[in-house]
């Protein structure tokens, strides 16, 4: 697991709120995992696919939670399920991506997905934004206080590898941390006794990285944009319960995953020096015509 689960042994919501406190550190594990090339457990290459103006790449998930969903030497479901491109959106539809608790049994349960792939600008693009939009649905009920709640966090990184068509200057990671549609400033966590009561909520989460805007912040030269990049993406869904409660979430009956990516056209090399020179001779013939 990325994220530190303490909460087996103490399952107070400011358990909670520590280990949402450690999601930079989520962060940086995850790097060091694709540094040190440091695997799951029977990991599932769906391979390459192409959008309308860039190439999605090496596509892979796992699981530290749950490595059945990836049997060895057999065609495993994983968790995210088979992506499908449309235009420039790389989408996910989950298959058996949930977290259970009720009653107290089991204790905790926690779902976690790791999904890699790499982006690559088709000539004459360049990635200039990334968004990520996910949801599911969640339940939450019974007689409980907040020991009974359930969490969801998508973390992770965009690695930079190449800007304007060149090798990025050192390693570059965009943090991801996506905001959700409940909990506290949109912390992905329900509580039932601070929340309430929750019956198939539809949940949402969404992050959109303005790339180019980044580099600039952090005084990283860019004219038009990325033209390679790899994410990183850790997906964890948790839910505990008391002996009288329940509480249940997923991120398979609605909204799934979904990844777009903005990849304009880059002008190519003169055409703004031709429209410079067309405006010099126009404002020429002007002053021409008018002598």
């Amino acid at each position: 697991m990325l994220r530190i689960i303490e909460l087996e042994s103490n399952r107070t919501f400011l358990a909670c709120a520590a280990r949402r406190s450690l999601r930079m550190t989520a962060v940086a594990l995850l790097a060091s995992l694709v540094v040190t090339s440091v695997a799951y457990a029977s990991p599932i290459v769906y391979g390459n696919f192409s959008g309308a103006t860039v190439d999605y790449t090496n596509i892979t998930e796992s699981s530290a939670t749950d490595p059945g969903a990836f049997p060895p030497n057999l065609p495993g479901n994983g968790l995210f399920g088979t992506p499908v491109v449309s235009g420039d959106a790389l989408n996910f539809t989950p298959i058996d991506f949930f977290a259970r608790s009720t009653m107290g049994t089991p204790l905790f349960d926690s779902t976690d997905g790791h999904l890699m792939f790499g982006v690559v600008a088709k000539p004459g693009k360049a990635i200039t934004n990334i968004n990520f939009n996910e949801g599911g649905g969640l339940s939450v009920g019974g007689i409980g206080t907040d020991a009974t709640f359930v969490d969801v966090s998508a973390v992770g990184f965009v690695n930079v590898l190449e800007i304007d068509g060149s090798a990025a200057p050192g390693l570059i990671q965009i943090p991801i941390d996506l905001t959700f549609n409940f909990g506290v400033a949109g912390d992905g966590t329900w509580r039932r006794g601070t929340e309430g009561f929750a019956n198939g909520k539809l949940w949402t989460g969404n992050q959109l990285i303005d790339i180019n805007d980044w580099l600039t912040t952090h005084s990283i030269p860019v004219t038009y944009g990325a033209t390679k990049i790899q994410v990183a993406l850790d997906n964890s869904l948790y839910a505990t319960s008391e002996s009288t409660a329940g509480a249940f979430i997923d991120k398979k009956d609605f909204g799934g995953l979904s990844v777009t990516v903005n990849a304009p056209d880059v002008p190519e090399p003169g055409a703004g020096l031709l429209a410079l020179v067309g405006c010099l001779f126009a404002a020429v013939a002007r002053r021409s015509s008018h002598k």
